[in-house]
């Protein structure tokens, strides 16, 4: 786990192996200083072959570094031959909900951890660059 230093609620990221899929948890607020620990540990997992969840359930905080780092994340997980599912928080009103859904149309977004999981296990021919 890696806590990022900041104000109100605490704010980390959880990289946890869930049989061959890992769930990279994002905790309370993110922005660019948080940004390069999310991107570093999707890479990470991307480069041992490891297809990955992104569970924002408990974000309460996204800017647009953030968001960039997903797009890009969700581009070399195809590259590789994986999707890169999203899990949103089930509350229509979350502000992250509302932002995800209304600037990140090339994301496979998820109500559940479990469908999630299921989706980023299913293994695609890798795009040809």
């Amino acid at each position: 786990m890696n806590d990022i230093p900041g104000q109100g609620l605490p704010t980390s990221i959880r990289v946890l192996p869930n049989g061959g899929t890992t769930i990279v948890t994002v905790i309370g607020d993110h922005d660019l200083t948080s940004a390069p620990v999310l991107r570093a540990s999707i890479e990470r997992e991307l480069a041992e072959h490891r297809a990955c969840v992104v569970d924002l359930r408990g974000a309460t905080f996204l800017d647009s570094t953030v968001l960039s780092v997903l797009l890009d994340a969700s581009r070399r997980s195809r590259e590789a031959g994986f999707e890169l599912p999203v899990v949103l928080n089930g509350n229509r009103a979350s502000g992250v909900r509302r932002l995800v859904k209304a600037t990140m149309v090339t994301l496979r977004t998820f109500d559940d951890l479990d469908a999630a999981t299921a989706a980023a296990r299913t293994v695609r021919a890798p795009a040809l660059a």
